[in-house]
């Protein structure tokens, strides 16, 4: 059974997970609303901050979302949707 997912993440000026569930993996388009005020920076996999722009969005596949760290500006989100499939 595959489940769908709709979820908006509040930033904050700290690194954050974009699931607390450890074990959720599933495939999902990450957008940052064009209404952010500033770009949101993901934490790479070699330690260094990845911009990314108010506006853009990109696909993940079935990937661990508790293994993907994400900060900003206090106040902007990070929208997801997708599910298990």
């Amino acid at each position: 059974m595959n489940n769908a997912v709709v979820r908006k993440l509040v930033l904050t000026t700290q690194y954050q997970p974009l699931s607390p569930i450890i074990s959720e993996v599933l495939s999902v388009t990450v957008r940052l609303p064009s209404s952010n005020k500033k770009e949101a920076l993901f934490l790479s996999d070699d330690g260094s901050e990845v911009p990314w722009d108010p506006g853009s969005q990109f696909e993940l596949k079935r990937v661990s979302l508790a293994q993907l760290m994400v900060k900003g500006r206090a106040g902007d989100l990070v929208v997801l949707a997708g599910g298990s499939w």
